[in-house]
């Protein structure tokens, strides 16, 4: 995730979210103007924590390293035709291929009746 100001306005609720599980100390108040500055992050924890500037710019640092691996790891963004429909894309040959591994039968794996607590009642009731 580019971090720029409209990235982070377009992401805000997924973003504010994992400031509010990493830092439980802040508010409403304290999250709301990280909004339009992301950079002020670092302030508000020391503000905040009490910390001293250089962890509170370390944790702004390892937080903002953490969105954008997690970026990276993200699907593609959606796309729009010029209509502002969404455009769904069919699946390349890796993920049909790895999809239709994953359903296969396989002839040399016998599968056994697993008898749960539930389903020995059952039977017991119905022989």
């Amino acid at each position: 995730m580019n971090l720029s100001r409209n990235s982070v306005r377009d992401n805000w609720v997924e973003i504010k979210s994992k400031i509010q599980n990493r830092w439980i100390q802040f508010n409403d108040a304290d999250i709301e103007p990280l909004k339009e500055n992301l950079d002020l992050l670092s302030h508000k924890i020391q503000n905040v924590y009490g910390f001293a500037k250089e962890r509170a710019e370390l944790e702004y640092n390892e937080f903002r390293k953490v969105l954008k691996e997690q970026a990276n790891i993200q699907p593609n963004p959606k796309k729009v035709s010029k209509s502002g429909a969404e455009v769904i894309s069919p699946l390349d040959d890796t993920t049909a291929s790895n999809a239709s591994k994953q359903t296969e039968r396989r002839p040399d794996v016998e599968v056994q009746h697993v008898s749960t607590p539930e389903r020995m009642d059952e039977e017991a009731l119905h022989p």
